[in-house]
């Protein structure tokens, strides 16, 4: 019987804020103490289950790394239209 589980509102919290800032899943999980693979487990275990504290963190690390995205690409939009060689 698997024990109580560390996804807190907080460690999600800190998660996300990370991948929104561009970090990777891999450093956003070890920042927030925890592995790589628990962040996997609890990825998938949000995929399948919608509802309740799992499907929450799916939903917000899908966001965080769509946000980070965009920010990526408005930097490298003003980027090149202030020089057309830095893009």
């Amino acid at each position: 019987m698997a024990g109580p589980t560390k996804l807190s509102a907080a460690r999600r919290k800190q998660i996300c804020e990370a991948l929104s800032n561009g970090n990777s899943r891999k450093a956003s999980a070890e920042a927030a103490g925890i592995s790589r693979r628990t962040f996997q487990r609890w990825m998938s275990r949000g995929k399948v289950e919608k509802d309740g504290a799992f499907g929450a963190f799916h939903r917000d690390v899908i966001k965080a790394e769509a946000e980070a995205v965009c920010d990526a690409v408005s930097c490298l939009r003003k980027a090149a239209h202030k020089n057309r060689r830095a893009a």
